[in-house]
């Protein structure tokens, strides 16, 4: 499924490159779409952040799409969830003050998608460790019950040899034997 989902966003993120008007502006987000596919995230982000100075509006803005799928992507070394939001909303201003929502609305809600999916998995993780600690510690205490029984039950046992009368059972069958009271021996 994963795999899947990111296949689906490098497409469409590819295709994004090629909808780019044609100049030198064009061969530079070539150039980092090439790094960012052949998985050298460092040198697309470079890349990227140098078409950030370009006078073409929607050449920053696919450059900050980009910047954020870097910083998104699980199979990135360069994924920081807080570097990510600050792209976003950096990526939202810019598309605000251009008038651009409508052009690239699809992209940003991806990548709002891929990042709540990383917030959630890193939940869960969090979740996964903090079950696995009262666990571990749920279980140190049964030990300790277990122990406490034990040691508790030997001291209440009765003597080898011996018969705890309180753990024998009247069987009505038997006669009842009422115990003769000792009498004095002169």
């Amino acid at each position: 499924m994963r795999t899947t989902v990111i296949v689906f966003i490098t497409m469409v993120f590819g295709a994004q490159v090629n909808a780019v008007l044609a100049g030198p502006e064009d061969q530079q987000l070539r150039t980092a779409y090439e790094a960012f596919a052949s998985g050298d995230y460092e040198t697309a982000m470079y890349d990227y952040e140098r078409l950030l100075r370009s006078a073409n509006p929607r050449v920053q803005i696919r450059a900050l799409i980009s910047l954020a799928m870097i910083r998104l992507l699980p199979s990135s070394k360069m994924q920081d969830q807080e570097a990510a939001e600050m792209v976003l909303t950096e990526l939202d201003r810019r598309i605000k003050r251009h008038d651009l929502e409508h052009e690239f609305f699809g992209e940003v809600e991806l990548l709002r998608l891929l990042g709540n999916q990383q917030q959630l998995r890193a939940d869960v993780n969090a979740d996964v460790r903090r079950l696995r600690k009262e666990v571990q510690k749920r279980d140190e205490v049964i030990r300790q019950l277990r122990a406490l029984t034990l040691e508790d039950s030997y001291e209440d046992s009765p003597a080898p040899g011996t018969v705890d009368p309180s753990s024998q059972t009247a069987d009505p069958a038997d006669p009842v034997v009422t115990p003769m009271p000792a009498t004095p021996t002169d």
